[in-house]
């Protein structure tokens, strides 16, 4: 009896273990799965871009760039026909970078930069940002001066007498945050859509009818300064006047032949 129970508990512990053994081999033997890792794709995203400098904009004066956004990218700031200027990440998110301003620079094109994030072959850009910026760090100079409008032409009083259009032109500029915007009216008439914009020379074209025409100018910085310069001038027709001179000179003779 008791051969029996002995050999019964060996039994039923010899099946316990290779039981244990048979389930626990196929699971072992088995390559462990691995899940595929998931791609993904980052979507980049400027916050916002500002630029500051001390003073007004000059050679010799520095320029400085700041730009909140995706971290661990590429950020630049590009100056249109200036610099491209590469901004260092001096925390996660946080991109500066400078530059100093040189002699050939159009400074007009400080007013059109555009802060450029890049990762791969993806890039995003916002227009750069002439104010204060998050961390409450205002510009040290705020820029008060209105832009500046010269060269018109015409002239105040000028008489001119161009054969098919009239051209009426000038240059603007500002010396602080730079031109935000530009406007035209003539006669009362509001012509800016025709206005061509290049750089800091402006120009507009009209056929005029002769007679005596105002003009309007007005020029906006991105500080909100603004600058308006009226006047007037003169289209003269000289075919006209030439044939009326020569009328009255045939006149003339022919009363001097009665």
């Amino acid at each position: 009896m008791k051969s029996s129970v002995l050999a019964s508990t060996a039994a039923a512990v010899l099946v316990a273990t290779f039981g244990a053994l048979a389930v626990a081999t196929p699971a072992a033997a088995q390559p462990a799965y691995v899940a595929p890792r998931a791609v993904i794709v980052q979507r980049l995203q400027i916050e916002r871009v500002v630029m500051h400098q001390d003073g007004p904009l000059r050679p010799g004066s520095e320029v400085r760039f700041r730009m909140n956004g995706n971290p661990g990218v590429e950020g630049w700031v590009e100056i249109p026909g200036v610099k491209l200027v590469q901004l260092t990440e001096v925390r996660p998110g946080l991109y500066e970078g400078s530059y100093v301003i040189q002699r050939r620079d159009r400074l007009d094109a400080f007013a059109r930069a555009n802060g450029i994030l890049k990762s791969g072959e993806q890039h995003v850009t916002a227009r750069v940002d002439v104010g204060s910026d998050r961390a409450g760090r205002g510009w040290e100079h705020r820029d008060r001066d209105a832009p500046q409008i010269t060269d018109i032409s015409p002239a105040q009083g000028e008489r001119v007498s161009e054969r098919g259009r009239t051209r009426i032109t000038a240059r603007v500029g500002d010396q602080g945050s730079g031109v935000e915007s530009v406007s035209l009216r003539l006669d009362g008439r509001d012509v800016t859509s025709a206005v061509r914009v290049e750089g800091s020379d402006i120009r507009y074209a009209e056929d005029l009818q002769p007679g005596r025409h105002s003009a309007e100018l007005e020029v906006r910085d991105r500080a909100g300064n603004v600058a308006r310069q009226r006047w007037f001038f003169d289209v003269v027709d000289q075919d006209r006047g030439r044939r009326g001179d020569h009328d009255r000179g045939d006149r003339g003779d022919r009363g001097w032949n009665r």
